[in-house]
């Protein structure tokens, strides 16, 4: 049995035992120390044996009465004193639980009060300190440019130059350098015969890089060394675009401010070349009338010889290579082209770099002319930005919509006359305008068409005419559903790939995806499901791709999809050579009936 001891106020509390746990000490004077159970009731037996001794030696000495009256007081007190020790008894049997209940009411006690102290701080915290306090500005421009670019430019700049040395030359310098070896390069390109298995080439930051499918990956640049008078010590320098690319020195280049002469004989200050105007000396080398010396005389590079120029072969008696060394390349021959004998113009710096400028192109729309830019060469060349490209049957040619130089358009011709109708082409072009070409730009989209594309011919038009379906869903007002065709995997789709993915598989089967969204007499929300579509090259089957579908999802629509297919497939069974996707999707629209809250 638990010890106990008296409080201050009289009463008996257990002491030690299971229930002794630290706590906060409750209010109040502190206990006292208390004396056990069995010691307390050994001190009653003692006192009752006591009384009735002195009684049994006292009773002897008084009257019947008297006698009577102490044994039943005696009695009534011993019985009162066993009682409360019954009770004591019976109460130290749950003394634990009865401690255990009295610290929780304690701790209680405590909780409330310090909510009711936290009330009451916050209240005179909000009342005097928070009166003129101010929550900071957001830092609304550091999160636009953490999130659209993905770093954090705004950092004070003594950090990086601390850590990152300085550039030999400034950003906008580096940037006209690269600008200007563009310009170069594209220029060496138009004026070279390339093989066509380079034609798949791109100019950046200063190079260009060829790349051949399947075979190898080059990218090149030129190492010139012109560079503008009056540049900073250190400065990077422009390749030449004038063949092939010696010293300053080995060429009669002088690097300083000296004069060019222009056609019309006035010098210009702006050119490093030294050189008397071909008005001043009668007729251009190569002609019976030459009756000065070839500028190629002076300068080598500049020679009309020159092979990177595709200048017609001089004279022997005038060619500048007469006589010279043997580390000059032998000029090659020159193909048979209406401009091959034509004599060549020689362009002051200024007027290349006017010929190679971008420009905004001309447009009908004020606001939409300096949307695309493109140098007087390119644009006397041909047409920017033309991507041209053939499938089996189709020749197709991507370009910039003349009117807005914004968007794309496709424009598609058939290889031969075969079964394509004009109305069928327009759709393929309507479709990749407003549903692949156009914002926002998703590459996994371009890259699903192209796949159709590809596709044999009576899968591609049964596919145009499920778009044309969608473009113009006016036209069939007996479908009870409108249809999207897919290109990338929608959220909404089954679990069998990451949402946006190319949503386009062509190999001995085909398989895709279609919206459909029912068509609903009153304006509520619509019912939109996504149906997987399987068809099979080999047996001209179209069906429902066997996807698992969620635990979540109902699978009402799935399975009646599925039926209405198969119950197509064997009421029509396909033909060879027959495409039955237009025809499954068809009867799909018109006989498919979900019940009410019936959604994939």
């Amino acid at each position: 049995m638990a010890p106990v001891q008296i409080g201050s106020d009289g009463q008996l509390v257990p002491i030690g035992g299971p229930t002794s746990v630290t706590q906060p000490p409750p209010p109040g004077p502190p206990a006292t120390q208390g004396v056990r159970l069995s010691l307390l009731i050994e001190f009653l037996l003692q006192r009752t044996y006591h009384e009735i001794t002195l009684l049994g030696e006292l009773l002897p000495r008084k009257t019947d009465m008297e006698r009577k009256i102490e044994i039943v007081q005696f009695s009534s007190r011993t019985r009162q004193l066993f009682v409360r020790l019954l009770a004591l008894v019976k109460w130290a049997s749950n003394a634990g639980k009865v401690e255990k209940c009295a610290m929780i009411s304690s701790f209680l006690d405590q909780q409330a009060f310090l909510f009711v102290d936290t009330a009451d701080r916050l209240a005179s915290l909000a009342r005097d300190a928070l009166v003129h306090a101010r929550l900071p500005s957001f830092a609304i421009p550091f999160a636009i440019d953490v999130l659209t670019t993905g770093s954090y430019p705004r950092l004070p700049t003594c950090i990086r130059d601390k850590i990152i040395p300085p550039d030999p030359i400034t950003k906008v310098e580096k940037q006209t350098t690269l600008n200007q070896l563009n310009q170069i390069l594209r220029h060496r390109l138009v004026t070279t015969d390339l093989p066509p298995q380079l034609a798949n080439l791109t100019v950046a930051n200063g190079r260009v890089k060829f790349r051949v499918e399947g075979e190898f990956e080059a990218t090149l640049t030129v190492m010139g060394t012109i560079h503008a008078s009056g540049s900073p010590s250190g400065a990077l320098r422009a390749p030449s675009p004038f063949g092939p690319t010696p010293s300053p020195s080995s060429l009669g280049i002088a690097m300083g401010p000296t004069s060019f002469a222009s056609p019309h004989g006035a010098l210009d200050p702006s050119s490093p070349y030294a050189m008397v105007s071909p008005s001043q000396r009668g007729q251009w080398p190569g002609s019976p009338q030459v009756s000065g010396p070839s500028p190629g005389a002076r300068i080598h590079g500049m020679s009309p010889g020159n092979p990177s120029l595709h200048s017609p072969i001089p004279d022997a008696s005038h060619s500048p290579r007469t006589g010279s060394s043997d580390s000059m390349p032998p000029p090659r021959k020159l193909p048979q082209r209406s401009w091959a004998a034509s004599i060549p113009t020689i362009l002051t710096h200024n007027a290349l770099h006017v010929l190679l400028l971008p420009s905004p192109t001309p447009c009908l729309v004020p606001g939409l002319a300096g949307s695309y830019l493109c140098s007087p060469l390119e644009r006397f060349l041909g047409s920017p930005g033309v991507i041209m490209f053939k499938t089996e049957v189709l020749k197709c040619r991507v370009a910039l919509n003349p009117k807005t130089y914004q968007t794309l358009q496709l424009k598609v011709t058939p290889e031969n006359a075969g079964p394509w109708s004009q109305e069928e082409l327009q759709v393929l072009e309507k479709f990749f305008e407003t549903r692949v070409a156009g914002p926002p730009f998703k590459y996994n989209t371009l890259n699903a068409f192209t796949k159709l594309l590809g596709a044999p011919t009576n899968i591609l038009r049964d596919c145009v005419r499920i778009m044309k379906l969608e473009l113009f869903p006016d036209q069939a007002t007996q479908l009870k559903w409108n249809v999207q065709f897919c290109l990338t995997i929608p959220p909404s789709a089954p679990p069998i790939a990451p949402p946006g993915t190319i949503a386009v598989v062509l190999k001995s089967k085909m398989l895709f995806f279609l919206q459909l969204t029912q068509r609903l007499p009153v304006p509520q929300e619509p019912v939109n499901i996504i149906v997987p579509i399987v068809y099979d090259m080999a047996t001209g089957l179209t069906q429902q791709a066997d996807i698992p579908r969620q635990h979540s999802s109902s699978g009402a629509a799935a399975l009646m999809v599925s039926n209405i297919l198969k119950r197509f497939n064997e009421l029509h069974p396909a033909r060879q050579g027959e495409c039955t996707i237009f025809a499954s999707v068809h009867e799909l629209m018109v006989n498919l009936n979900l019940p009410p809250g019936g959604r994939q």
